[in-house]
């Protein structure tokens, strides 16, 4: 996924099966360049390599997870949702010896789906998994 680009419409990254925002480009280290398709100009971002997700980010399944003036009216569009509850950012490790690693980062997240009457949300279990294998999910969705 690192240097794959990404689209954004309506604030959101198109092909996604989660709604990533556009507020989401300091997590994904996004990097924006413009190209024209059939002559008009389009946005893109390209990830980078330092990801660096952080607790207390959520993500929907739909952007009605966001958009909807109230949780109600959301419900009936999500199916899935995300809230990382635990990460550490990816990036360089000084070894002291002059040569860089390179460290993953991690992140832990619980997993939430919609109840079968479609009143709410439940917990249903966690995840654990490096910053790039969390964007995939992202990019994805879950297994």
């Amino acid at each position: 996924m690192v240097g794959r680009k990404i689209v954004f419409h309506d604030s959101f990254a198109v092909g996604w099966s989660f709604a990533v925002g556009e507020w989401s480009t300091p997590a994904l280290d996004l990097r924006e360049s413009r190209r024209a398709i059939d002559g008009v100009e389009v946005r893109t971002k390209k990830v980078g390599p330092n990801l660096a997700f952080h607790a207390g980010s959520v993500f929907w399944d739909h952007s009605m997870g966001y958009l909807a003036e109230y949780w109600r009216d959301a419900l009936p569009h999500i199916n899935t949702g995300l809230c990382v509850i635990d990460a550490r950012p990816a990036g360089p490790l000084a070894t002291g010896t002059g040569n860089a690693s390179f460290f993953l980062g991690s992140v832990t997240a619980e997993i939430f789906r919609i109840k079968p009457d479609r009143t709410g949300v439940v917990k249903t279990g966690y995840l654990e998994c490096t910053q790039l294998e969390f964007v995939n999910i992202l990019k994805r969705g879950l297994a």
